[in-house]
Order: structure tokens, then sequence, then C-alpha cells
């Protein structure tokens, strides 16, 4: 029993052996007890194959344990093989990322030359003050991109050194925060720098923290509405019995949606939140630099109270003590509503163009290249841009891709989904260069896709072509409106144009015989004002409402003049005419002939 507990295959052959003998007793013992001449052999025959049982257990024993030692010896080569892979293939990757790390460090040389000479020459233009101001501070911010970059790719390979100076942290973080005042003032946002201590001394690395600072003040800035907060906070604080600087950065933004919060650190993480922007490597940069320096993040948000950013760093005193507590000159965008909007152009003969454009540099650009050709009108978000769509009616759209609260494909769909902007063409802008992404504007119903960087010639011609699209198909308004005859060829969109029109007709022929319903009564069906239903109907038909509304009367007078026997006061007091004379001459100068002989010709 105790073997059979123990499981072991061997036993199975000292069981056997044990039970073979044991009948050969018990047999031996039954002839003894039935009389004194009794016969050993069942006991002799139990014990000869008990022995041999357990010799044949024995040998399994033996080849059971020889089995063992072949398996372990095979584990211990395989494990030596393993290891050797492991160590050839760690060795490949570290040279991979020395490979990788020089080929970004020559890259961004590559880089710094040309923008040195950009910098260097805009020394020499004189005057275009504003163009120069916009072209030094892109060129440094892609300076900063660059640096950015190379300082990843060191820190994968574990290249990026530490560059401790004992100094004022204070008084060099606020020096950073005052950099962003320009910025936020421009965007209507309150930006505040409070610490608890007046000074502090300790170690830091200058470079590091400018990034982590930059990053997360300028991301908060990006994702904060008009009229909102942000809060850069310090203070000493006691974490894991060591003294640590905590950094708070608050906004009162858009939020980060809960399931979002344990990706935010991610590399390209995509995040769904209302402007659908991705965070890059941005805060993943962040993440990294602070835990190079020995500290912790954290981050609470609420979708639509805005987000928290607590970084802890430990404070000592053992780097040596350095004089320098400015940061280098990164820039921040200064963007200025007033510089663009003094520069647009009013003529009320012009197109409306709508550009809606989170970034001022790229924005003014754009203003400047169609100033003279269109009346502009300008938004810097996707919510924004929606409503001025709404209430402008303009002719032409261009809009990014990636803004806060609302992204440039979402606004394409709602946009082209409202029948007051469907039949608006829109261009999207932007930097996503991926057949994906193009893919995705199209079927978000963009009439057009411009990828960032662009000639201002091809932003002509693709605004040209959408402007000769427009005008055919307002020829085809013109010409086949009233004949209803289906080509079979129109588009999704001239489809749907096509119905809105018929619309407008069905709600007029309700009241066809009402000469007081006209363009506010058909507004107020529809849920447009005047001035949409003109900037709508003028975009499709190259007439204003209150032509297109005559041209229905006349259509409806038309079909009662060839069906009916009707006099022309009659039919012109049907179709919603107070004088019959007005009616004749209209009706002549719209067909070419009198009711009275349209009638007769017609029959």
């Amino acid at each position: 029993i105790a073997l059979i507990r123990l499981k072991i295959r061997s036993s199975i052959f000292i069981i056997i052996g044990i039970v073979l003998m044991g009948i050969g007793s018990t047999l031996t013992i039954v002839a003894r007890i039935q009389g004194l001449d009794y016969s050993t052999t069942p006991f002799q025959i139990g014990t000869v194959l008990e022995i041999i049982v357990f010799s044949l257990g024995l040998a399994y024993r033996k080849k059971y344990i020889e089995q063992e030692k072949q398996q372990a010896y095979y584990e211990l080569q395989k494990t030596e093989l393993l290891r050797t892979q492991e160590q050839k293939e760690s060795e490949r990757l570290k040279e991979l990322d020395q490979l990788k790390t020089k080929l970004y460090t020559n890259i961004t040389h590559e880089f710094r030359t040309p923008l040195m000479i950009i910098n260097g020459n805009l020394d020499f233009i004189s005057d275009h003050d504003q163009e120069k101001s916009i072209i030094r501070r892109n060129s440094t911010q892609m300076l900063r991109l660059i640096n950015q970059i190379m300082d990843v790719s060191r820190m994968e390979a574990d290249l990026l050194e530490l560059n401790f100076k004992q100094n004022d942290v204070v008084r060099f973080l606020k020096y950073i925060t005052e950099s962003f005042h320009s910025l936020a003032s421009s965007k209507n946002i309150h930006l505040s720098f409070y610490s608890e201590e007046e000074s502090l001394i300790m170690d830091y690395d200058q470079e590091k923290m400018e990034h982590i600072v930059y990053n997360l003040i300028s991301n908060a800035v990006k994702f904060t509405s008009s009229g909102g907060k942000i809060l850069f906070h310090l203070e000493k604080k006691i974490h894991r019995e060591a003294l640590h600087l905590q950094l708070k950065v608050k906004d009162n933004g858009c939020g980060i949606p809960e399931e979002s919060l344990s990706k935010v650190f991610d590399r390209f993480h995509k995040l769904n939140n209302p402007s659908n922007i991705g965070t890059g490597i941005g805060l993943a940069f962040v993440k990294e630099l602070v835990e190079l320096l020995g500290g912790e993040i954290d981050v609470e948000s609420e979708v639509d109270k805005g987000s928290e950013f607590t970084i802890l760093l430990p404070i000592t005193r053992i780097a040596s003590v350095s004089d320098d507590h400015k940061p280098h000159q990164y820039p921040v965008e200064n963007e200025t509503v007033e510089a663009i909007s003094s520069i647009n152009n009013t003529e009320q003969d012009l197109p409306i163009l709508l550009i809606i454009e989170d970034n001022r540099d790229i924005l003014n650009y754009i203003v400047r290249v169609l100033d003279k050709t269109y009346q502009l009108h300008t938004a810097y978000d996707g919510e924004e841009g929606y409503n001025k769509a709404i209430e402008l009616i303009p002719d032409i759209i261009i809009s990014d891709v990636m803004m806060p609260k609302k992204d440039g494909y979402t606004l394409t769909q709602e946009l082209k989904a409202n029948h007051k902007t469907s039949h608006i063409p829109i261009i999207l802008l932007t930097a996503k260069a991926t057949q994906e992404d193009k893919m995705e504007g199209l079927i978000s119903g963009a009439d057009s896709y411009l990828m960032k960087p662009f000639h201002q010639e091809e932003l002509l011609i693709r605004l040209s072509n959408l402007n000769r699209q427009q005008k055919l198909l307002v020829e085809k308004f013109r010409s086949g409106f009233f004949s209803k005859e289906d080509s079979g060829t129109e588009s999704k969109s001239s489809i749907g144009e096509d119905a809105f029109l018929n619309k407008i007709e069905n709600i007029l022929l309700k009241h066809i015989d009402q000469p007081g319903f006209g363009v506010e009564e058909i507004g107020k069906e529809l849920d447009l004002s005047k001035n949409q239903l003109y900037r709508k109907v003028k975009a499709l038909t190259g007439s204003s409402p209150t032509r297109f509304i005559r041209s229905i009367r006349l259509n409806e007078a038309k079909k009662l003049l060839i069906d009916q026997d009707l006099n022309v006061s009659e039919i012109a007091y049907k179709v919603g005419f107070k004088d019959p004379n007005y009616f004749t001459r209209l009706f002549q100068s719209e067909y070419g002939l009198a009711p009275r002989n349209y009638a007769k010709t017609a029959k």
C-alpha cells in the first residue's frame, strides 16, 4: 500500500514479486494444514518468480536512471546553447543600438548644418521681420525635436549621460514657465507658477529638466481651451523616507479617459480623447527622463475636468555648483490672433474660405498665400471650426487633421452629414503621410488630401480644381435639375444635394399658391437662417434662393399650362403670383415664349 501511494513506476515490480511470493507461501501453508505430507513447490516457484520480477525491476530502474541522466545532459546542452544564442543576440542588439545611435547622430548633424545656414542667412535679410521671426522660431523648434530624438536613441542604447549641477531649481523652473506666458495669453489661458519654497538649491540636470517641463506645459497649453487655467506647483515632500521635490502641472483641459491612463506614457499611443490625438514620444520621453533622474511620475485625469501630472525627484547636494540658471532658448510659439486677422481680405465679391488649423505659423502662412483671392476666416480647433462652418457656410474649407477637441476626420464626417454644410468642398491638411491615413481621410468625405510640407502652388492647384468641380456642379443643377433625369453617374454627394433642393421644392409646392411664402419661411422649415440658406443655394445653383424659388414657381406653371385648361391669370394665382402681367413677363424671360403661346406649342 505504501509503495502504491508513492506512485513510483519501478515499484510495480516489487509489488508483483511480493504478490507472487505471497501466493506461493499461501498455497504451501494451505497444503501443510491439510496434512503432514505436503509439497513446498508453490513456495519455491513463488520465490523464483519474485526474484525474476525483482531482477527485472532492478534492470528497469537502471535503464530509467540512465535515461534521466541522458535527459539531464540534453537539457544542460540545450541551456548552454540557448545561453550562447542569447549572448550572441545581446551582442547583436548592442551593435545594432550603437549603429542606430551613430546613424541618428549623423542624421542630426546633417540636419543641423542646413538649419545653421537658414538661421545664419536670416541676418542678411532686411525687413520682413515677421517672416524672419517665424522661420527662426520653427528652425529652432526643429532643432529641439532633433535633439529630443537623439536623446531617445542614446537612452535606448544606455549612452545618455547625466550632467548634474547644483543650483536654484525654483528660479530655473520659473524661468522656463515664463517663456510660455505669451503662448498661453494668445490662447486666453491663465498660466501660473507657484512654489512653496522661495528658493531650493539641489542637484539637477538642466537639459533633462527643461525637456520634462517643456513637454508637460506645452501639452497642457495644447489641450486646454480658451479661458482655461494651468498651474505649475512646486513643493518639498518626504517620499519613501527621503526628501523629494514634487512638481505638479495641472490644467482644466479636455482630460484623458480612464481606460487610456495606463497607456499615456507609451510611445505613439493614440488616446481615445475628444481630440483623438496620439501622445507621440513626448510623454514617453518625459517618463524615461524622470526615471533616469531617479524620480517617479504619475498622472490623474478626468474627461472634461483636466489632467494633473505629478513628478517626484530626489533632492541631493553632491554635484558641483553652477552659476548658470537659465535654460536654453527653445522657442515657444507666440501665436497671436491679431497678426492673422489683420491681413484678412473682406471684399464681398470674393469666395469665402475657412481655414481650421491649430498651428498658428502654418495658419499664418496659408493666410498670406490666399489673402488676395479669398475672404478668409480662421479657427484654431475642430470644434470652433465646425461652429464657424455652420455659421458662415463657406465656399471651401481647409482643415488640419490632428487638432484639439475634434480631429479633421470627425469634423469632415459631421460637416458632410449636416445638410447645411454637406456641399462644401473640404481639403484635409496633415503630416500623416501613410496610405491608410489618406484612405481614412477620403472615406470620411474629404474632397482632397494635402500632405505637409506642401508647396503653395500645389495648394492653389487643389483649390482651383475644387472650384472648377463646384462650377460643374452648379451647371449641372442649372441645366438639369427640373428635368429629373438620372444619368446614373451622380456621386453620393451630388445625390445628397439633389435631395436638398428637392426638399426645398417640395416645401414650396405645399404652399405654391401663397405669394408671401418665400425664403424666410423655407429657411424655418429647414432650420436654416436666411444667410445660411442663401449661401447653400447659391453654392449649388449659382442663383439666389429668391431666383431659385421663382424658377420652381415658373416650372410648376409650365406644367399647369400643358396639363390643365386654365387661363394665364388662374395659373399665375395658382403658383403664387399676385400680378398676372408680372408673371407673364417672367415666364417669357425664362422660357422665351409667352405663357399662352407656350401652352399652344406644347399641346
